[in-house]
């Protein structure tokens, strides 16, 4: 679940290649602080 709190840490050891962390960690929402900064910068 990408809003659970060792999502990056589970999701980080579970990827294979760079672009497959990349997609994982664009889905994370563990930190709220992390989610509305990027919520702010893509508009």
């Amino acid at each position: 679940m990408p809003n659970a709190e060792d999502y990056p840490v589970r999701a980080a050891s579970e990827a294979r290649t760079l672009s497959d962390l990349d997609a994982r960690l664009v889905q994370c929402r563990a930190c709220p602080r992390l989610v509305s900064w990027r919520e702010e910068t893509a508009s």
